[in-house]
């Protein structure tokens, strides 16, 4: 896949240089990609390109996470993320041009993508006259595990390494099959739900599934437990408040004629509002052991805490949008509405002014978290070209 024409005719020799390094790098990820916690290889091979350009790498403790930056600057006016961690899906080939080659694991979520866009965008700052960027720098942050609980947004922000370099302003991006390439897509203000995941285990006495009068039945407690949730939701949360629950398994061992003894359920809650997200919990573990009574069975309740609501500063969505109508018409920023969607980015937009991005990758390359998705590469030049203005308007205050 070729650059956008837009940057094709515009850019010039370092733009199209610095976009050529990022596809190198998605590409190389793309084929090797790593599980959460795992991603030793990626992370391995990102700090040999980035110190190869001349950047300090500081790695945390225990993870490989790390962050990239050019030792001449004491101030950084942006830190950009970018995750390093894959999905557990086996990749459909199909007619692509770059495959995994990890049985049972790919980037179906765009990260290689960001990866890459982060690189050239590396690149680029590490080529360019200084004068023609920005007087302050960029803070690269690579990111292990955000796709699974507890992430590690917050082992970074707690680190002393990031602390030692805390930007001004942080962004990510996240690639978006819905939208067309030149699309760029968020909201100011609360745009991404909470998320924590619910975990029950029903404890009963099963037997013989003809005789149920004898047993104390996990799984129709299980059941009733679904159903019961669901209505708790209704009939509880306000209208005006956006808010999901879904069990998405259900798992009862038994057989045509034998009831087992336990059931379990998982399932997850997100919501777009912090003291209803506390409400709803306590209601879940109420819910839970009023089933239980009902059915003679014992029910245990977990929920582990995910990600807060994600809030994008106003006043960066604004700066965003502005440069996006400067580089119109390759590129097209638009307003979007509330996402029930989760990402542990939420943790540094807690902490400093930060924007968060969907990137169009077009849309004939299948869905995210499946095993048919294939973005589109010339999404990364559109990236690049807007990030690299969105870095030089940060200059201008």
């Amino acid at each position: 896949m070729g650059m956008v024409k837009s940057i094709q005719n515009r850019a010039g020799a370092l733009l199209r240089e610095s976009f050529a390094f990022g596809q190198r790098i998605r590409r190389e990820v793309h084929r090797h990609p790593e599980l959460s916690g795992r991603e030793t290889r990626t992370s391995s091979l990102l700090q040999q390109e980035l110190r190869k350009l001349g950047y300090s790498v500081a790695v945390l403790d225990g993870s490989p996470s790390f962050l990239a930056f050019d030792p001449t600057f004491t101030h950084f006016a942006l830190g950009l993320r970018a995750e390093l961690d894959a999905l557990p899906i086996q990749e459909n080939p199909n007619e692509k041009e770059v495959v995994s080659e990890h049985a049972g694991i790919m980037h179906a979520c765009g990260h290689d993508m960001h990866m890459g866009i982060a690189c050239a965008f590396a690149y680029y700052l590490a080529k360019a006259d200084r004068g023609t960027t920005n007087s302050s720098g960029v803070l690269f942050i690579f990111e292990s595990s955000e796709e699974s609980l507890p992430g590690g947004a917050q082992a970074i922000l707690e680190s002393e390494v990031f602390k030692a370099r805390r930007p001004s302003t942080m962004f990510a991006f996240h690639c978006d099959p819905a939208w067309p390439v030149g699309s760029l897509a968020s909201k100011p203000g609360e745009y991404m739900a909470s998320g924590d995941e619910l975990h029950f285990t029903v404890r009963g006495q099963g037997g013989h599934g003809a005789l149920p009068q004898e047993h104390d039945d996990p799984l129709l407690a299980g059941a009733h437990l679904v159903i019961a949730l669901q209505s708790m939701m209704t009939r509880t949360v306000p209208a005006g408040i956006p808010a999901v629950l879904s069990v998405g398994r259900f798992e009862a061992l038994g057989a045509t004629n034998v009831v087992p003894d336990v059931a379990t359920l998982q399932g997850t809650f997100r919501a777009h509002n912090e003291a209803w997200r506390a409400v709803v919990k306590k209601n879940i573990r109420t819910v839970a052991q009023g089933i239980g009574d009902a059915f003679h069975v014992d029910i245990e309740t977990r929920i582990v805490e995910g990600y807060p609501t994600l809030i994008n500063s106003p006043e960066l969505y604004e700066r965003a949008s502005v440069v996006s109508e400067e580089l119109t018409p390759s590129v097209r920023f638009e307003r979007v509405g509330l996402r029930m969607t989760t990402d542990d980015f939420a943790y540094f937009a807690q902490a400093i002014p930060s924007l968060y991005v969907r990137l169009g990758v077009g849309t004939d390359g299948g869905k995210l978290h499946t095993a048919t998705f294939c973005p589109d590469e010339e999404a990364m030049g559109v990236a690049l070209e807007w990030l690299l203005a969105y870095y030089r308007s940060l200059a201008k205050g």
